[in-house]
Order: structure tokens, then C-alpha cells, then sequence
């Protein structure tokens, strides 16, 4: 059986939430998940020591208590593998687009986005995780992409084409850039195994943002995860998925 760990923000809830409804249906593919949360950017503030991500502060120790089942530091050698479920993607489309504008796909620009996501303080983190437990496979998920609930999405839309119809020349030089994106990412020093897109399915006919049925009913990463999301959140996502993400990563048997 595979052991692995889940290490997040505030977005681990929905991987939380995943895993319990994929237990209770029977399709979690062999593995031992654990998962250890802290809010916002407060894992930045932990430490790797004696091949283990240990919290400088009682508030992160007491969020990895609850959200593990008791454990106040992530032991590495516990693991094959290790989900970074926190920090923004690199292959979100603010990263790389200039506002209002589609320009032709510029790999230096890519190489250049790439390269200052590998210096925040999330792919630092994990970098320094995979320097410390070299045989551990650590691959970046992040955030998940903003949903079209988001207030300006139909403006957005207008950018690849008329009328909320996507131009397929427009469409088709989305889809050179994300590829130059890729390849970037690929080849910058990030030093984890693998960065993760986001979920195809969960992507709205862009490929670009989450289609906002996965914001409905989301929850706050609280002890009992009973607290909801307010209905104006556009970046926390459901049960649903956190399913979807799980299938993603391979890690359910349907």
C-alpha cells in the first residue's frame, strides 16, 4: 500500500472531504492518505528538521493536530509521497497573460514566470522537503484556479472571443501558450517531481478557470469541517472537487 500525505492551506479541506466520500464509496485506490493543514501561508513558517516539517508555532502545531488526527509534525520517512496542496499555481492564466491581451506565445516570458513561481515561499517549501527525503516523491498541486463565479469572468470570456462563443483561432493560441507554460515549468529548477495542472475536468470550456459548481457548498478547513464557505467565495472548492482532484492524481480506482 502507497503511503502517502496531503500538505496545505485552507484548500485541504476539499481534499479532506474527497477522501471521505471516496472511502465511503469504496473508490480509493490502494493508499494510506494522512493530512496535515495549516491556514493561508503559515506552513511557510514551519521548519525542516530531523526529516520532518515541523511547526515554529502552537497555532500550525494545533491546526496539524486536528487535521492529521493527532500529529504536530509531518514525518517524512512516514511517506512515498507528498501532495503540496497550497500556494498559487504556475499555471494560472494571470500569471502569464497580460490584462485584456492575447499575445502571441513568448517562452522567454514563460521561462521568466516560471522561474520567479519556483522562489515563493510554497515551492520553496516543497523543494526543501524533496532536498531533505530524496527518496519521497513531492509533487505540487497548489491552489485550485479561481472559479467563474468570479465578478469579471464574462469579460474575461470576451477576450477569446464574441457573444461568450469562443474564436477557435483565439482558442488555438490560448492552447500554444499553456503549452509554452508547460514547458517551462518542466524545465525550471523547481526541484519536486512534479507541478501539477489543474484538474481538465473541473476547467471551464477555456481550460483556464473552475467552472463554479465546485465552489458550491465548499467548507472551511475548521475542526468538523462544517463551516461553509461564504456564497461570494470564489477560490475554495467542495467535496465534489476534491473527487475530481483525487481521480487526477490517480489516486481513485474510478
Amino acid at each position: 500500500m502507497t503511503r502517502i500525505c496531503f500538505l496545505g492551506n485552507s484548500h485541504l479541506a476539499a481534499v479532506k472531504l474527497g477522501l471521505e466520500a471516496a472511502l465511503a464509496h469504496g473508490v480509493l485506490a490502494e493508499v494510506a492518505a494522512d493530512t496535515f493543514g495549516s491556514h493561508r501561508d503559515s506552513l511557510a513558517r514551519c521548519l525542516i528538521q530531523d526529516g520532518a516539517v515541523v511547526p515554529t508555532e502552537p497555532s500550525i502545531a494545533r491546526n496539524f493536530a486536528w487535521t492529521s488526527g493527532g500529529r504536530e509534525k509531518v514525518v517524512l520517512a512516514d511517506y512515498d509521497a507528498l501532495y503540496i496542496v497550497a500556494g498559487g499555481s504556475p499555471f494560472s492564466v494571470f500569471r502569464y497573460l497580460p490584462p485584456g491581451q492575447l499575445p502571441p506565445p513568448s517562452p522567454a516570458v514563460y521561462g521568466a514566470v516560471a522561474a520567479s513561481w519556483c522562489g515563493e515561499w510554497a515551492p520553496s517549501l516543497g523543494r526543501a522537503i524533496a532536498a531533505a527525503a530524496p527518496k519521497l516523491a513531492v509533487h505540487f498541486v497548489g491552489e485550485p484556479a479561481l472559479s467563474t463565479a468570479w465578478h469579471r469572468y464574462r469579460g474575461f470570456r470576451d477576450l477569446f472571443g464574441d457573444a461568450g462563443e469562443p474564436d477557435p483561432v483565439r482558442l488555438a493560441r490560448l492552447r500554444a501558450i499553456q503549452a509554452a507554460m508547460a514547458r517551462a515549468v518542466a524545465r525550471a529548477p523547481h526541484g519536486m517531481t512534479s507541478v501539477m495542472p489543474y484538474p481538465p475536468a473541473c476547467l471551464d470550456e477555456l481550460g483556464v478557470l473552475t467552472r463554479a459548481e465546485f465552489t458550491r457548498g465548499a467548507k472551511r478547513l475548521v475542526e468538523g469541517l462544517d463551516a461553509a464557505q461564504p456564497d461570494s467565495d470564489e477560490v475554495h472548492m467542495n467535496t465534489d472537487y476534491g473527487l475530481a482532484l483525487l481521480r487526477h492524481l490517480g489516486l481513485l480506482t474510478r
